[in-house]
This record gives structure tokens, C-alpha cells and sequence, in this order.
């Protein structure tokens, strides 16, 4: 029988599954992240792929990593802040360890292969994945594929630029961000983000679950926080819109389970739009925190194929 592996790569755990070629789940299991050296997660990474192999009697059969950061397309060097390793070349020397080819893709590039093929933004053809979580970024998927970029960074849009007139018309905080610039919608649109508007607006330190619930209670404050929230959230799914022009948009990560998540946005988004433009569809996710491995596995398929 024909299997599919993917592979989840998180900053604290792994979740590893293995397909059927049509897509029902073999079998799954998490292990934690080990965050004492890069050996150390060559050898745990190896030893699920060891584990995927148990799950069929093919010598080897497509086996996908999906990893936070950066994984350039030209040299295979991988990057993500949360992971031992810095810069290295872990596509290359996982796949020299285990004997066979290992695709790496970018988690949220993931999210968006398994949503779009898979999940909730099934035959719509072109659809942004939109992770909101503890950071924001995104992956968009065109007739069934990732586009082909060259450095793996076209759903970084977390990193994008607060307009200046929202900023003013919302009285919103500037903050500096990981990516060394400074007002990036990741900065207030992330679960920290929203944080932080709650306290810039006079609050007191809150979760983002708390701030739904004191907005749905009435208080002030929250839902001064929460409707800037969604005012920014509008005008980056309207700058989607404009350049990458998708037929849906699928909404993953924590803060995908605020109440009413998609009334609220499509309440605000037309006045954001350019002028006699269609919204996209907005979805919310369906496969949840194991859409990484879906996605992993869907893009090693793809690759295997070609």
C-alpha cells in the first residue's frame, strides 16, 4: 500500500502522520521538540521517519517536513528563530542521514496546501492561508499549488506595513518587530498583538480569550481593542486582495476561534477593498494545529510526482 508521510516541526513538539494515497490517516504521534542541539533533533527527526517506514512495506515513498521560517528554494538552508541549528542545511542532512529525499516546506505554506486541497477552501482554485497565532504569515496556493518563489517568502505578510492613515485614525501603537523593522501587522495582529492594543488602550494584561470575552460583557476597553483588531485584520485581508487577488481566504491559527471571526471581518472588509471588487470567501480552518503535517505530506506527494 502506497503511504504518505508528514511531518509537523514545531518549537515544542513534532507530530508525525502517515496517508494513504487517499488521504485517510494511517496512524499519528507527537514527541516533543528537542532543544539541546542540532544532533539531537537530526536524530529524533530520523527516528520518525524510521517510525513512518514502519507503516509500509515500501522501501521508501514521499516524506514531507513542514518547519517554521524560511527554507530557500536555491541553496535548501533553512532558518526558523525557535530551532536548534541556526542556518543549516537540515533538508540535506536529513535526507543524507535516512538515505532518501526529504522535502521541507514552510508550515504555513503547509497550512495553506492542506486547507486549499483538503479543508475548508476545497474547490475554490486560488486560496491564501491566513495563520493568526502567536505570529502571522500565511501561504497561497494556486490551482492546487504553492507558488514558486525564490526564497519561500511570498506568505510573509505579517510582515507588511501597517498603513500610516490606519495607524492615525485608530491611534495605534507602533512596535518594533522580529524581523528587525518596525510597525509590521504581526506586531498587533499576532495573540501578543491583540495584547497589547488591549493595554495600549488602557486595559490591564489580558489573553486574547480574556479580551473576546470582556468585549462580549460589555467593557469598553475590549471592544475598543478587539474592533481596532478587526479594523486591522480588514485592511490586511484588503491588501491580499489587491495583489495575490484570492477566491477564499482560510483563517487558521488561535486566534481563528475568536467569536463570530468571519461576520465581524466581512462587516469591515468592503470599505477597505478597492472599489468594485468582490470579497474573497472567508473560511475558517478545518484541520486545525495538525494541518502542518497534511500539508507537509501533500507537498512531498507533489514533489514525488514531478
Amino acid at each position: 500500500m502506497m503511504v504518505v508521510g508528514g511531518i509537523d516541526l514545531g518549537g515544542s513538539k513534532i507530530e508525525t502522520t502517515a496517508f494513504t494515497a487517499h488521504w485517510q490517516v494511517l496512524a499519528t504521534r507527537r514527541v516533543p521538540t528537542p532543544a539541546t542541539s542540532y544532533d539531537n533533533l537530526l536524530a529524533v527527526l530520523a527516528e520518525e521517519i524510521a517510525w513512518l517506514k514502519g507503516q509500509s512495506s515500501e522501501v521508501s515513498f514521499p516524506i514531507g517536513v513542514g518547519t517554521p521560517g524560511l527554507n530557500a528554494r536555491t541553496h535548501g538552508f533553512s532558518f526558523a528563530a525557535n530551532l536548534e541549528g541556526g542556518a543549516r542545511n537540515l533538508k540535506q542532512d536529513l535526507s543524507d542521514r535516512v538515505g532518501q529525499v526529504i522535502w521541507f516546506e514552510n508550515d504555513a505554506n503547509c497550512f495553506a496546501l492542506s486547507e486549499a486541497l483538503l479543508g475548508a477552501g476545497r474547490g475554490h482554485g486560488t486560496v491564501f492561508g491566513l495563520i493568526l497565532g502567536t505570529g502571522v504569515g500565511g501561504g497561497y496556493v494556486v490551482n492546487g499549488r504553492l507558488l514558486d518563489d525564490l526564497n519561500g517568502a511570498s506568505g510573509e505578510v505579517g510582515h507588511l506595513g501597517i498603513p500610516a492613515a490606519l495607524v492615525r485614525q485608530l491611534d495605534l501603537p507602533l512596535f518594533r518587530c522580529g524581523c528587525g523593522q518596525t510597525g509590521c501587522y504581526e506586531t498587533l495582529l499576532s495573540g501578543p498583538g491583540l495584547a497589547r492594543l488591549h493595554t495600549h488602550f488602557g486595559g490591564t494584561t489580558a489573553s486574547p480569550r480574556e479580551i473576546a470575552a470582556r468585549d462580549a460583557a460589555g467593557e469598553p476597553v475590549a471592544t475598543r481593542a478587539l474592533s481596532a483588531w478587526i479594523d486591522l485584520l480588514a485592511s490586511l485581508v484588503a491588501a491580499l486582495q489587491a495583489t495575490y487577488d484570492p477566491r477564499a481566504v482560510v483563517i487558521g491559527g488561535g486566534l481563528s476561534n475568536l467569536p463570530n471571526l468571519t461576520e465581524r471581518l466581512e462587516a469591515n472588509l468592503p470599505e477597505k477593498m478597492l472599489p468594485k471588487t468582490q470579497a474573497p470567501a472567508l473560511q475558517i480552518a478545518e484541520h486545525g494545529d495538525s494541518s502542518g503535517a497534511w500539508g507537509a505530506a501533500l507537498a512531498a506527494q507533489a514533489a514525488w510526482q514531478v
